[in-house]
C-alpha cells in the first residue's frame, strides 16, 4: 500500500544511507582495529559490501518507482547489506579485546539506529536491518560465558527491541502522514475536476443556448469559419436558412411560456438531427428563430434542403394533453465567401421579415429587398436628421358632420420631403419604429398638431384634431405626461384633442394598452379607434374602454353602393357603435351616392376626396372661414 510514495521517501534518504555505510566501512579497514594481520581479509569484506552497495544504487537509479517490485528488491539489498555488516566482527571476534567488543556493538546499535530513522518507509527493511547487524551479535556475547560480555549482550538485546519498536512508530507515523497527504491530493484531485467540470459547463453556457442545446449566435460564427475552410468545390456556395416560427407569442399567452419553450425545444432537436444527417450547422437566433448554414452547389439544392425542413417540421409537438402543430415562416440566402457571416445571416434574416409581410412562406433574399434595405439605411440616416432639425410640416383634412357639412374636427397628417421628394408616411414611419426613432418623432408630431389646434381654438374653439398615434408611443410611459404638458402649454380644450389607434394595433396590444387608454381618457382627451373592420375588435371591448370614435375602413365604403353586404356591414357597426354611445366617423368618402347611403345610415360623420384632400394649415383655416360665411348667407 502507498508504495510509490514509500518509495519517494527511500529514495530521498538511501544515497545518505549508503554513503554513510561507505565511510564508516572504509574507516575501519583503514584502522588498526582488530589488528594488521586482519588486512586482507578486511579489503575482502569491504569489496563485498561495496557490491552489495552498487546493487543498491543500481535498484535506486534503474528502476521506476512506479515497478511494483521495486521495494522488494530494495528489502533484498538491505538484508546482504547487513548480513554482511553482522559478519564484520565474526571475523575478528576471537582476537578482541573486550575494548573493540565494546566498541563493535556501539557501532552496530549506532548504525542500526540511524538505519531505523532511515529505512522506517519500509518496516520490513528496518527490522530486517536491526534484526542481522544487533541480535546475533548480542547473542554471541551473551553465550561467551564471560559475565562481562553476557551484560553487553543483554544490552545490545534491549537495545534491538527498542529499535524495532521504534521502527514501527515510525512506520505508522510516515503510514499516517502518506494516507493524509494521499486524502489531500484526492480533495484536490477533486476540486480540480469539479473546477474543469465547472469551467467545462462555463465554456458551453457560453457557445450553447442553455434551452435547445444549439450553438448561440456568437459561436455560429465561429463555427461557420471552420466550414467555409473544410467545404469541398463541389459545394462552394453558403446557404443560409432562417426559420421563424409563427405567432409563438399566441401559444404562450394561451398555453403558457412552459409549453412555447417546449415547443422550441422540441425545434432545436428536429434542427440538431438533420445537422447530424446533413452536415449543417444550426443555432438559435433569437426567441422563436433558427439559423443555420448548409454548403450547397446551387439554389435547387437548397430549395430540396427547405423542402426537408419544412416536412421534419411539419409535425404535433405535445406536452400533457396540449397538442399544436406550429406554422413557420423560413428566410434563405446564397452567397459566396465575399459576403462576411454576419451580413449573410442579415440577408436571410431580411428575407424572412419581407416574407412575413408578405405572407410568403420562404423567401430568398433577392435584388428588391436589398434595395428596400438600402432604402431603408437611407431614410434612417436622413430622418434622425430631420426630426432634430424638425424638418416635417403637417396636412389637415377635415372631418366633416354628414348631417350640416360643417367641419367638426381635421386629421393632422405628417408630411416629410427630402431631397425634393415626397416620402410616403407609411414608409418614414415604419422607419422610425423599426430603429428607434417614432418616440422623437411621436412628440414631435404631437407638439406641431396641438400647436395647430391652438392657433385654430383661438377662434373656432369648438373644432378638434385628431392625432395618429403609435403603439409604441403609447407604450412609452412618458407619454401621459408630455400629452398633458402640450395641453397645459397651449391652454386647450383636452377633450379636442382625439388620440387615433388603429383597430389592429389596438387589439394585438389590448393588455399593454388598456391601462395607457384609461389615463388618457383620465386626462380628458377622446379616443378614436382607426381602421374599424380590419381587425377583430368586439363592441364589449369598444364599450369597456368607452371609446369615443370609431373610423370605418375606407375598404368598406369603397363599394357601398354596388355591395349590399358592405351597406349591411356599415349599417349594423353604427348602429351598435351608437348603442355603447360610440360616434362614428366613414373614411375615405368620394362621391355623393356614398354620402347619401352613409346618411341612411346614420353614421355621424365623414372624411375623403368629396370634400376635401389633406390641405396645409392656411388652407384649413380658409376652410373654416368659408363654411362660417355660408352658415352667415344662409
Amino acid at each position: 500500500m502507498y508504495k510509490y510514495q514509500r518509495l519517494l521517501i527511500l529514495s530521498t534518504n538511501l544515497p545518505v544511507l549508503l554513503a554513510i555505510n561507505i565511510v564508516i566501512a572504509c574507516t575501519l579497514v583503514i584502522s588498526d582495529m582488530y589488528g594488521p594481520a586482519s588486512k586482507q581479509a578486511k579489503l575482502t569484506w569491504l569489496a563485498i559490501l561495496a557490491a552489495v552497495t552498487a546493487y543498491r544504487y543500481f535498484v535506486h537509479l534503474y528502476f521506476s518507482n512506479n515497478n511494483k517490485h521495486k521495494l522488494d528488491l530494495h528489502l533484498v539489498g538491505v538484508v546482504i547489506a547487513g548480513a554482511v555488516w553482522a559478519f564484520y566482527p565474526y571475523l575478528f571476534h576471537q582476537s578482541m579485546s573486550t575494548k573493540e567488543i565494546m566498541l563493535t556493538l556501539i557501532i552496530f546499535c549506532g548504525m542500526s539506529g540511524g538505519s531505523v530513522t532511515l529505512l522506517s518507509c519500509d518496516l520490513r527493511s528496518a527490522i530486517a536491518y536491526v534484526s542481522l547487524t544487533v541480535f546475533p551479535y548480542s547473542l554471541v556475547l551473551i553465550t561467551s560465558g564471560d559475565s562481562s560480555l553476557e551484560s553487553l549482550g543483554f544490552m545490545g538485546i534491549v537495545y534491538g527491541a527498542a529499535l524495532c519498536i521504534t521502527a514501527v512508530k515510525s512506520a505508522r507515523i510516515i503510514f499516517s502522514l502518506i494516507d493524509n497527504q494521499a486524502k489531500v491530493e484526492a480533495i484536490a484531485s477533486d476540486l480540480e475536476v469539479d473546477a474543469y467540470t465547472k469551467d467545462q459547463k462555463i465554456s458551453m453556457l457560453e457557445q450553447r443556448d442553455m434551452l435547445t442545446g444549439l450553438l448561440n449566435r456568437k459561436s455560429f460564427i465561429s463555427a461557420v469559419t471552420l466550414m467555409k475552410a473544410k467545404k469541398n468545390k463541389q459545394c462552394s456556395l453558403n446557404g443560409f436558412v432562417h426559420i421563424d416560427i409563427e405567432k409563438l407569442h399566441n401559444i404562450n399567452q394561451n398555453y403558457g411560456h412552459q409549453y412555447g419553450d417546449h415547443v422550441i425545444t422540441k425545434v432545436g432537436e428536429v434542427l440538431k438531427n438533420i445537422d447530424k444527417f446533413y452536415g449543417t450547422c444550426s443555432a438559435r437566433y433569437g426567441n422563436d428563430e433558427f439559423i443555420m448554414l448548409i454548403n450547397v452547389g446551387s439554389e435547387e439544392e437548397i430549395l430540396e434542403f427547405i423542402g426537408t425542413i419544412k416536412d421534419q417540421l411539419a409535425v404535433y409537438f405535445q406536452l400533457d394533453n396540449i397538442r399544436v402543430k406550429p406554422d413557420y415562416y423560413i428566410g434563405y440566402y446564397l452567397g459566396d465567401d465575399s459576403i462576411s457571416t454576419s451580413q449573410a445571416m442579415r440577408n436571410a434574416y431580411l428575407a424572412v421579415t419581407q416574407g412575413k409581410k408578405s405572407n410568403i412562406r420562404v423567401c430568398c433574399f433577392d435584388k428588391k429587398i436589398q434595395e428596400g434595405q438600402q432604402r431603408n439605411q437611407y431614410l434612417r440616416y436622413h430622418l434622425k436628421a430631420a426630426i432634430d432639425a424638425e424638418n416635417f410640416f403637417m396636412n389637415f383634412q377635415p372631418i366633416v358632420r354628414c348631417s350640416t357639412q360643417e367641419v367638426h374636427s381635421f386629421e393632422a397628417l405628417v408630411r416629410w420631403e427630402l431631397e425634393g421628394q415626397r416620402v410616403s408616411p407609411d414608409e418614414f414611419i415604419s422607419v422610425a419604429e423599426e430603429h428607434g426613432l417614432i418616440i422623437e418623432l411621436g412628440q414631435l408630431i404631437l407638439t406641431m398638431s396641438i400647436e395647430a389646434l391652438a392657433e385654430i381654438n383661438k377662434t373656432y374653439p369648438k373644432v378638434s384634431i385628431s392625432i395618429n398615434v403609435s403603439v409604441i408611443q403609447l407604450e412609452d410611459d412618458d407619454f401621459i405626461r408630455y400629452l398633458q404638458f402640450l395641453i397645459n402649454r397651449y391652454s386647450i380644450n383636452p377633450a379636442n384633442v382625439h388620440l387615433e389607434i388603429t383597430e389592429t394595433a389596438m387589439i394585438s396590444n389590448i393588455e399593454k394598452l388598456t391601462h395607457r387608454i384609461i389615463q388618457a381618457k383620465d386626462a380628458g382627451v377622446m379616443i378614436s379607434v382607426d381602421d374599424f373592420g380590419t381587425g377583430f375588435s368586439s363592441i364589449a371591448v369598444l364599450r369597456n374602454l368607452q371609446i369615443d370614435y370609431i373610423k370605418i375602413d375606407k375598404s368598406y365604403i369603397d363599394d357601398i353602393c354596388s355591395c349590399e353586404k358592405d351597406e349591411s356591414i356599415v349599417s349594423a357597426v353604427t348602429k351598435m357603435a351608437h348603442t355603447i354611445g360610440t360616434r362614428v366617423i366613414a373614411e375615405g368618402v368620394e362621391t355623393n351616392d356614398q354620402l347619401a347611403l352613409l346618411g341612411q345610415s346614420e353614421i355621424d360623420f365623414y372624411q375623403g376626396y368629396l370634400f376635401s384632400k389633406p390641405v396645409s394649415f392656411i388652407e384649413a383655416i380658409h376652410l373654416l372661414e368659408r363654411h362660417k360665411k355660408q352658415q352667415k348667407l344662409a
